[in-house]
């Protein structure tokens, strides 16, 4: 069966109005609260981490590349999510990647960036793009700086620099 206009398939109730808002008392809503739970108890613990991990993924690049975030992704917020996704106490993820625990803490924290070494490392454990991590922390200690200084560059900008010197 093909679907060509999913309101022909779906209540208008289920898809919302183009608000934002759903009405999660609908009898729709309901059903496919039901039978989202249902298939979620069939899925592995394998499968559902592999899926919370792609999350954290889509989570990194979506601030990366789609600019929809409202709020800054931390690369050490995100990796201490995907090492509680798979479950492996910190110490030993520490161990594993040859770190001290402490300085893992500080990465959680924010406090130590993470170099292309440990990028390297979390791009092979979590399966993903290395240079992500990288890309997001940088882009990320870009957008904390600018709201920090902003007026500080407020003056900076091509008709200003013309004016003066052109």
């Amino acid at each position: 069966m093909v679907i060509k206009d999913l309101k022909d398939h779906f209540p208008d109730e289920l898809i919302g109005d183009g608000t934002g808002h759903i009405n999660p008392n609908s009898k729709d809503f309901q059903l496919l609260r039901e039978a989202i739970k249902k298939r979620a108890s069939q899925i592995s613990n394998d499968q559902k981490r592999k899926v919370f991990i792609q999350g954290v993924i889509h989570r990194m690049e979506s601030f990366l590349y789609e600019n929809m975030n409202e709020s800054t992704v931390l690369v050490g917020k995100c990796l201490k999510e995907l090492v509680e996704i798979i479950q492996i106490p910190h110490k030993d993820f520490a161990k594993f990647i040859g770190l001290q625990h402490s300085i893992l803490n500080k990465i959680y924290e924010g406090k130590y960036r993470i170099n292309q070494d440990l990028a390297l490392k979390f791009g092979q454990i979590f399966s993903m793009n290395p240079s992500l991590w990288l890309q997001v922390q940088s882009k990320a200690e870009l957008e904390l700086f600018r709201a920090e200084a902003i007026e500080k560059y407020e003056d900076y900008s091509l008709e200003n620099l013309m004016e003066q010197y052109g």
